[in-house]
């Protein structure tokens, strides 16, 4: 029970005092007291033992207090502690003054958090930028305004926070932001740097213009690198990020984004990198008169790369999404990206449409730009234009109260193509048009689809073949129309699925085999002209065929007999995927950059600690000029912590594929393929591309490679795929590509294995077949995870069998506390003669604050 209370006003049992008046500045809010022992003496309450006030939002607690009901004063001492307030702001001092009607106070050898909120004795942050901070004196100078004197700034939790911002002056707009001025930054207590200057945002959801932490870096091409960049908010949708880099071995490194949130259906996204490079030096060996001589070379490897990916909806079911990439050289990406997928991509596409879905129509207004890069010789480059275009098409539906099915396609638009020895006209035109009618049947299981296809195809344009079987040359491009007329039967045929189910139980689950047969007959006829026709893409690959396709599916399927919640696992990494890429994402920001979100992407006002949404905000002191986003160790959380084991993961199916493996051949009754089949030539037709994307055809034959497609996935965190194509023509493997992915544990495991026999062509330089065989692997190892407290380490390797050399290696390490944390990493680039490289990366974040360094979170492995 509680002790007896004297008071010289009549309270409650509880020892509680509703008080009639307010301060006069808010006469609708009331204050409400509570002390073991009371005493009134005109308008002064004096309070003792486990006092509390109760004041709007606010809530006062000490151990003895005075409060004036005219002015609004409360005046404590021992164990005071002022919490609450719309930024859940929390103090504690050993005495001092606070005025409810101003909102103001003095609060001696204090410390304090802004952002935090205690439940159920966890911390929950109610911003992405929670902070702690002490003072010798701590002023409350309005409801949001604090200044702290003699005191320290940090995201750590107290009283032994992991580093610390230490000052003479603290200014604290609580929801906008805090500035510090002339303070050290200590680690562990020990100075490390100086900063006369400094701001940090407070806001939930905070967009600050200013100058980022500076860069550094070592690289075995470019030497020391040192860097930065400026973030300018420039309104709640709309951003710019700019900055340079400086290679000490090799000249200037600008880049900039700028990004945009119009609405909250469309986006715009603009990036921009660019290399002033003063050269590389080598030696070439030059014939001078019969002698071989060294001869001191410099290459110029600079460039410039500009990417744009922008989306927006419109009225009446209208979309447009623009992706353009533009790159000045393929030598430039192979020397200076620092991703290794990016850096041997050869290819480079843009594309701009406006499409309209509305019933069973779809309408597109297209331009795109195709290039691919041959070498990293200068203007060595095939380019495909399609400028502009317009397609039609229509879904297969049924045709009135007929048994008859039917949709079109329609394909107009302007093209050209070149490439080293051969162009055509800047834009020639090319009309598609191609109505197919079917007739599908079911009959007691079996599944019966004949159809009729006429094609109709006019270029403007068509090609004038090179003389002479076998050569590689293209031929010439002359201004002749061309009419391409075929005509297409098919006819396929699917018994009813065989299957099994098994009586026994396995593992906790019942399991079922289905076996599904297809055959299918097809038949074109009409293209009489294949060699005349330029290619530009797979609408010009149709052919001549007579050919039929069989083919078998294996389906294995697992059922729970119980159901029950499986238990999440630790995220792992899943950069670490080999042969995988992350889901696609149509944000740019929410894809690597970690900027902060646009005003229509903004996370929720509250959060609990775990599960905080990336808090890397920009402010006037900021992470390095590659990454505008104050970092939180490794992947942005201001308290990574481990996963729960004890947490249910998402409702799972009860019923799961766990193999599927496909087996298909095709039989061509006509081997030549109405006499398109050049031998001693790569042959790619629509046949053969539907079958498998490995070309095989170099001469006339009757059967394919058998296409095995395997796939077995036993749990939500293993994968293993591997698919291959056997020539039993050639007796050998044309193509392996084997992927394994499993996650268990704090551990991460990903192998790869893609082997290519490349078919042999007769060349202008040779009499006989020469063939290519590739043989590459990939593994990625790790343990740990992104936002787990602790140590964490990950490896990938790219290994080139048929070279015998490493053309990829990195591993990285880091180790994350409560409020920081480390990253290193080792990176090795071996990319032909172009680029032989060691990095050295490092980054060391702060949680909400910033982040120095040289590590992008998009090329990590985790």
């Amino acid at each position: 029970m509680p002790p007896l209370v004297t008071s010289q006003l009549h309270p409650d049992s509880n020892a509680a005092q509703a008080l009639p008046n307010a301060p006069s500045g808010r006469p609708s809010v009331p204050v409400t007291i509570q002390a073991l022992e009371q005493e009134k003496d005109g308008a002064v309450y004096k309070l003792r033992g486990k006092v509390k006030v109760d004041y709007g939002p606010y809530t006062i607690f000490a151990d003895r207090a005075t409060y004036n009901s005219d002015t609004g004063e409360v005046e404590g001492e021992g164990n005071l502690l002022l919490e609450g307030g719309p930024n859940n702001e929390h103090i504690e001092a050993s005495r001092g003054k606070y005025n409810l009607q101003n909102e103001t106070g003095t609060f001696d050898y204090a410390i304090g958090s802004v952002g935090i909120r205690l439940r159920n004795r966890r911390n929950v942050f109610t911003t992405t930028n929670p902070f702690f901070f002490t003072g010798r004196v701590v002023e409350k100078l309005g409801p949001h305004h604090y200044v702290v004197t003699d005191g320290t700034v940090t995201t750590c939790e107290l009283p032994r926070p992991k580093w610390e911002f230490a000052a003479h002056r603290v200014n604290i707009e609580a929801g906008a932001h805090a500035t510090i001025y002339h303070s050290n930054f200590r680690l562990e207590g020990i100075p490390i740097l100086y900063f006369p200057f400094a701001t940090h945002p407070l806001q939930k959801n905070p967009r600050q213009s200013g100058l980022l932490i500076p860069s550094v870096g070592q690289s075995s091409t470019r030497g020391y690198t040192a860097g930065d960049s400026i973030f300018w908010a420039i309104n709640r949708s709309m951003d710019l990020l700019a900055g340079t880099e400086y290679f000490s071995k090799r000249g200037w490194a600008p880049d900039a984004e700028f990004r945009a949130r119009p609405t909250d259906n469309s986006f715009f996204d603009l990036v921009y990198y660019s290399v002033f490079d003063r050269g590389v030096n080598g030696v070439t060996l030059v014939n001078v008169n019969g002698v071989v001589k060294p001869v001191q070379t410099t290459t110029n490897q600079g460039g410039t790369e500009v990417r744009l990916n922008t989306e927006g909806q419109f009225p009446h079911n209208f979309r447009g999404v623009a992706n353009i990439d533009y790159l000045s050289s393929y030598l430039f990406r192979l020397a200076f990206s620092d991703a290794f997928a990016q850096a041997v991509n050869s290819e480079v596409l843009s594309q701009a449409f406006v499409s309209n879905t509305t019933g069973a129509l779809f309408l597109n207004a297209i331009a795109s730009r195709y290039q691919d890069f041959q070498s990293t010789t200068p203007r060595d480059v095939i380019t495909i234009l399609h400028a502009p275009g317009v397609e039609l098409s229509s879904v297969d539906q049924r045709l009135g109260t007929t048994p008859f099915h039917g949709s079109f396609d329609f394909d107009g638009e302007g093209l050209s193509r070149s490439e080293p020895g051969f162009s055509t006209a800047p834009l020639l035109g090319r009309f598609d048009l191609n109505p197919i009618i079917s007739l599908p049947r079911l009959f007691h299981g079996w599944s019966f689809r004949p159809a009729l296809s006429l094609r109709d195809t006019i270029y403007t344009q068509q090609l004038n073949p090179a003389g002479g079987t076998g050569l590689t040359q293209v031929g010439t491009a002359i201004s002749n129309t061309l009419n391409r007329k075929s005509l297409e039967g098919s006819f396929e045929l699917r018994p009813p699925a065989l299957d099994r189910i098994f009586d026994h139980e396995i593992l906790g689950r019942k399991w079922k085999h289905v076996v599904e047969p297809r055959i299918r007959y097809d038949y074109v006829t009409g293209v009489s002209n294949f060699s005349r026709i330029l290619r530009f893409d797979d609408r010009d690959i149709l052919s001549d065929t007579d050919e039929v396709e069989y083919a078998v599916v294996n389906h294995l399927y697992a059922k729970r007999t119980l159901s029950r919640d499986e238990k999440c696992t630790p995220e792992g990494m899943p950069a670490l995927i080999v042969g995988g890429a992350p889901a696609p994402n149509h944000i740019p920001w929410e894809r690597d950059r970690g900027l902060p979100q646009p005003a229509s992407q903004q996370p929720s006002s509250e959060q609990p600690s775990p599960q905080q949404p990336n808090s890397e905000q920009p402010g006037t002191e900021q992470p390095n000029s590659e990454q505008a986003s104050s970092e939180q160790p490794n992947t942005g959380q201001p308290r990574p912590q481990q996963a729960d084991p004890r947490q249910t993961c998402p409702p799972q199916p009860d019923t799961r594929e766990i193999i599927s493996w496909e087996l298909a051949q095709k039989y061509f009754l006509d081997p030549t393929f109405g006499g398109a089949v050049i031998p001693g030539r790569t042959n790619v037709f629509t046949s053969t591309v539907n079958l498998t994307g490995i070309a095989f055809l170099t001469e006339p034959r009757h059967l394919s490679p058998v296409i095995s497609r395997l796939r077995i996935g036993t749990t939500r965190s293993s994968d293993l795929e591997w698919d291959a194509d056997y020539d039993f023509l050639a007796g050998r493997v044309n193509s392996s590509t084997f992927l394994f992915n499993y996650h268990f544990g704090l551990f991460t495991v990903g192998l790869g294995d893609a082997f290519l026999n490349v078919p042999g062509e007769i060349t202008n330089t040779s009499v006989a077949p020469v063939a290519q065989k590739f043989n590459q692997f990939r593994t990625g190892l790790g343990y740990g995870s992104g936002g787990r407290r602790g140590f964490s380490v990950a490896t990938s390797l790219g290994f080139d069998a048929e070279v015998g050399q490493v053309q990829y290696g990195s591993v990285q390490m880091a180790y994350n506390w409560d409020c920081c944390g480390v990253n290193v990493e080792y990176r090795r680039f071996a990319l032909a003669s172009v680029r032989n490289e060691n990095q050295y990366r490092f980054t060391f974040s702060l949680a909400n604050v910033a982040a120095f360094g040289n590590m992008r979170r998009g090329e990590r492995l985790f």
